[in-house]
């Protein structure tokens, strides 16, 4: 078939838009796809950025928290360990004058008695005025007086030592188990086991010798035992126990 010039134009101009169209369309659909591509990669990179600077700061924050709480219990520890330096030096001064006087109270030391067959009744009164018998309530110092002969007088004074020899023994007793129990969590277990373990020595030997004196010998024998065969022992370990705490080869 023969096309007039005017068709043959409108067919072939025709088919260059279509292929410029089919061109334009995929051109177009591609740097569509680019510029999306662009576009999303630039808000995942800002998106990113911001989430790294969150993420510096909140690690920076978390330092920070760390580092208090380090200084904290740094702080913390710091005192416990002042307190322990304070506690063990005194528990362990507590616990000589405790063994001093069960020591004392046992009849285990020397213990001077005054003459009373030298003394005239003006030396009686001097001596019952001066410090060293400032224990002797009142109306024991009246009795002493009234006791009689000087034997009586003497014997008298030694009942009445050897009570206020016990109840010292038994008030130290007292305040340094209250001492190790308010204070033993700055000990360590070791430490505990030694005060702890001397302190019911001293306490069973104490205990035992005021039941057992002037009614039974053999009570009397076991405090007296107790003290003489295992405090020094015992003693002896709560001491290597504060020294090997307190780093006293070291100093």
């Amino acid at each position: 078939m023969n096309l007039s010039p005017l068709w043959s134009w409108l067919l072939s101009t025709a088919g260059v838009l279509a292929i410029v169209w089919a061109c334009a369309k995929f051109l177009g659909q591609k740097w569509a796809e680019k510029w999306i591509d662009q576009h999303f990669n630039q808000k995942l990179e800002a998106f990113k950025a911001v989430q790294q600077e969150r993420l510096e700061a909140y690690k920076a924050d978390q330092q920070r928290e760390l580092e208090r709480l380090r200084h904290l219990l740094s702080g913390r520890i710091s005192k416990i360990h002042e307190k322990e330096f304070e506690v063990l030096p005194k528990a362990w001064l507590m616990l000589i004058e405790l063994r001093g006087a069960a020591q004392h109270a046992l009849d285990l030391t020397m213990k001077p008695y005054p003459g009373f067959r030298n003394f005239s009744s003006a030396q009686l009164e001097d001596f019952l005025k001066s410090e060293p018998v400032n224990w002797l309530a009142d109306y024991q110092k009246e009795e002493l007086r009234n006791a009689g002969s000087a034997d009586k007088q003497e014997k008298y004074y030694m009942d009445a030592l050897q009570s206020h020899s016990l109840n010292e023994a038994n008030e130290k007793h007292r305040k340094f188990l209250n001492y190790l129990i308010e204070n033993q969590i700055f000990m360590t277990d070791e430490l505990r086991e030694k005060f702890f373990g001397a302190q019911k020595a001293l306490f069973l030997a104490i205990t035992s010798y005021g039941i057992g004196k002037g009614t039974n010998h053999e009570l009397v024998r076991q405090g007296q035992e107790e003290m003489l065969n295992k405090m020094q022992g015992r003693v002896d370990e709560a001491e290597k126990a504060v020294q090997k705490r307190l780093r006293y080869e070291e100093a």
